[in-house]
């Protein structure tokens, strides 16, 4: 009590020189000050006050502007309630901008908020330290910080129900509360998780045991580790590690983002936390992209979770034509590439996509990709592309005019589609429709076979012609 007795003499002395200091102090500047009242703003001397409150103040600027603004904001039409503290009421001014988004009032604000800074800066202060008092008594005095700002804070709550404790719903977020304090008072701790960056956590063996898997495994083993009091968890990060622990304390997760959506999935798989790993899972699946699309699918394949894979690769056939505008799809592997491309429920609007895709795919990367162009070729739905592109094909793609193989084989197709249907065949090509083409059949090219197999046969009679050597 007597520190506080002794702080707040400083304080008033450190006021009083403030005072002495300041413009203000002499009775006749104070006056002025009546024009910040808001019902003095519509009175002819507020525009000769606050140029005299500029005046005082040790920065310079064109008053002129000043009373501009004065007289534009004495104009304004009342919508500010003018029953609030005074400073509610400048700092509402001070928020309006103008057409561009800018401050209206600029200079208004830059002298008001000087002048009112005296009289209300520490009025904060002085209420803090008079409430420090009544809770800091004499028989007190040895009470630690962390003890008192408690009881502050307990106080400060208690006012939202009329100063009465019994008046205090009992409900989740309380308990939960209740759970974090426990957790943080090692008191009654009876072990130690310490995490891969050095940090330790102060934990109850029974709160563990009782909510997670993987610490009722470890402690119901009859090992020498059990008997030890210190664990330690090197596989999950250390931030990851601290939030799963509240979790099993609380209940409560926090706010799963793209940042650290796979490591929360990780870590609640080292420790078995299902609920954690379906929040997760439910995140991933929920923010599934063109973008993002693969690496989902590469984490769901790399931890066996063969639903959340397969939902990825559905989704990638639903929306092919949206992958493959997008970076990821350069990162596919053979194998991935030619698992989508060959599937029947693969949708897309036209197959000319199907066959642009697989160009685009080899020439992110040509040196090391174009010896898989007739493997990829043969996977593509050749008779369903319109004639003329396919023509187009075979005297302008680079990639098509430069490989003997796929320049034959789409001759072969070409030929045997529009002129030799007559011919004994012996060769397979896939024509097939594609789910999304079978929903739109009059829109299929007039040449597609009419019967319903899913191969198409070409001849063997094939000119060498324009074939490449």
């Amino acid at each position: 009590m007597l520190l506080l007795k002794n702080v707040q003499t400083h304080y008033k002395a450190a006021g009083c020189h403030i005072l002495e200091k300041s413009f203000f102090n002499h009775a006749t500047k104070i006056k002025y000050f009546s024009c910040l009242q808001p019902n003095e703003l519509k009175v002819d001397r507020s525009i000769r006050y606050i140029v005299k409150i500029s005046e005082f103040m040790p920065f310079k600027f064109d008053t002129s502007l000043l009373i501009d603004e004065w007289r534009l904001l004495r104009l304004k039409k009342k919508t500010i309630p003018l029953n609030n503290r005074i400073d509610h009421y400048w700092n509402n001014i001070f928020d309006i901008k103008n057409n561009f988004g800018d401050q209206k009032y600029p200079f208004i604000t830059k002298v008001v908020k000087a002048a009112l800074t005296l009289s209300h800066g520490s009025a904060d202060i002085e209420r803090q330290f008079s409430v420090t008092g009544n809770v800091l008594t004499e028989d007190k005095t040895a009470m630690s910080c962390r003890m008192l700002n408690a009881r502050l804070i307990i106080k400060q709550g208690i006012k939202n129900f009329h100063n009465r404790p019994d008046l205090v719903p009992i409900d989740k977020k309380l308990l939960i509360a209740a759970q974090l304090a426990k957790q943080k008072n090692a008191t009654l701790c009876d072990a130690i998780i310490r995490t891969v960056d050095g940090d330790t956590i102060d934990v109850h063996k029974c709160v563990l045991m009782s909510n997670c898997m993987y610490f009722e495994k470890m402690f119901l083993e009859k090992s020498e580790e059990n008997d030890q009091k210190c664990i330690h968890i090197l596989d999950i990060d250390s931030d990851i590690l601290h939030n799963l622990i509240d979790y099993i304390y609380t209940g409560t997760l926090i706010q799963i983002h793209e940042e650290n959506v796979k490591r929360l999935l990780k870590g609640a798989d080292i420790l078995q936390l299902i609920d954690v790993q379906d929040l997760c899972i439910e995140f991933l699946l929920r923010s599934i992209n063109g973008e993002n699309w693969l690496n989902i699918k590469d984490i769901a394949d790399s931890r066996r979770m063969v639903n959340m894979s397969t939902v990825c690769f559905q989704w990638a056939l639903q929306n092919f034509d949206e992958i493959v505008r997008c970076a990821a799809f350069f990162t596919l592997d053979i194998e991935q590439l030619k698992e989508i491309i060959e599937s029947n429920d693969l949708y897309t609007v036209e197959e000319e996509n199907v066959f642009n895709a697989i160009i685009l795919w080899i020439r992110h990367d040509e040196r090391n990709r174009k010896h898989f162009l007739p493997e990829l070729m043969t996977l593509v739905r050749v008779p369903l592309m319109n004639y003329m592109y396919v023509h187009r094909l075979l005297n302008e793609e680079p990639l098509i005019t430069s490989n003997r193989i796929c320049f034959e084989y789409l001759v072969k197709i070409h030929k045997d589609l529009f002129y030799k249907h007559n011919k004994i065949p012996n060769h397979t090509v896939r024509r097939k429709q594609r789910c999304s083409m079978a929903r739109n059949l009059s829109c299929l090219p007039c040449y597609v076979a009419e019967n319903d197999t899913d191969e198409y046969h070409s001849s063997s009679d094939l000119d060498d012609e324009n074939i490449p050597k």
